[in-house]
């Protein structure tokens, strides 16, 4: 990925505009699904159904990309 690319990217998920962003959602390092951002909201999508300690798991990194994207919950 190429200096413009990354900065494209990084616009996309930094701007401030109440359209959908989605990212991958990684589990031990294997694509397992994806994650959008809709209605201040993060939203997980398994391609199958990950175990309780994979959910488990998900949280506390959803819980950043909240902090990292100002989403506020609560």
């Amino acid at each position: 990925m190429d200096q413009a690319e990354l900065l494209g990217h990084a616009r996309t998920i930094l701007d401030d505009k109440p359209r959908t962003r989605a990212g991958t959602l990684l589990v031990d390092g294997f694509w397992r699904g994806v994650w959008s951002r809709r209605a201040g909201q993060i939203h997980v999508e398994p391609f199958t159904p990950l175990s309780p300690a994979e959910r488990d798991a998900v949280e506390p990194e959803a819980e950043m990309l909240r902090g990292f994207l100002g989403i506020r919950t609560g």
